[in-house]
């Protein structure tokens, strides 16, 4: 028992870090990231809209006419004084706009102008996301040595990472020892016993991602054999 921790100590002197490569995005899931990971822009990369709805400056009535209207994926024009603009879900917010009022809140009879139902509730950056709220340019997004899962590669698309550096995947050896025990397709003397270790970890490693290949090896119960 004394012994342990230095055998420990020998075998982990002996082992080194794997290499990384590079993975398509579609192949990463489950390996580790072997790469800092850091914001290409801004994130939002503009101020955008949280709702379908309008955008609008405060104080200027409860009757507004609509001056035009942003669809998502298209820039906005400036919001004229007096006017609003309809501006549709995760689509830029018009400069000069100082909040998004959600279109359940307004009256829309008349597409021309649109009557909003509580103008003195609306405050100063209602149902706008800003620009770098989420994540600021060159903020660090991933860390090295975090897991590929749905949530990190969805974060890696949306940072243009499409083909991230990943640690390489490991080649294990599970080494059997024990005179008395045989493979599965051996018939047992009544002093011996089929392995069932050496399957059942080949079973639990083989699946992951980050495991290219599991061989199992008998060992005889001689040191330098061993």
């Amino acid at each position: 028992m004394l012994q342990s921790p230095f055998i420990l100590d020998s075998l982990l002197a002996r082992i080194q870090p794997v290499g990384s490569e590079l993975a398509p995005l579609s192949q990463a899931c489950g390996r580790a990231l072997a790469q800092e990971v850091r914001a290409d822009r801004d994130s939002p990369a503009c101020d955008v809209s949280a709702v379908d709805g309008y955008a609008v400056r405060l104080n200027e009535g409860a009757v507004l006419p609509v001056a035009f209207e942003v669809p998502a994926g298209s820039p906005a024009p400036a919001l004229p004084v007096g006017m609003c603009a309809r501006v549709m879900t995760g689509a830029p917010v018009p400069a000069g706009a100082e909040a998004m009022v959600a279109r359940e809140k307004t009256d829309e009879t008349n597409q021309a102008q649109v009557r909003l139902l509580a103008p003195e509730k609306i405050k100063v950056g209602d149902n706008i996301r800003r620009q770098g709220e989420n994540l600021r340019l060159g903020e660090v997004a991933l860390e090295a040595g975090q897991e590929i899962n749905s949530v990190v590669a969805g974060s890696l698309s949306l940072l243009g990472v499409n083909n991230p550096q990943v640690f390489k995947r490991l080649k294990i050896a599970v080494l059997i020892t024990g005179d008395e025990v045989l493979s599965a397709s051996d018939a047992p003397k009544p002093w011996q016993v089929r392995d069932a270790n050496g399957p059942a970890l080949q079973a639990l490693l083989s699946p992951l991602s980050w495991v290219e290949s599991v061989a199992v090896r008998f060992v005889k119960d001689e040191p330098q054999t061993l």
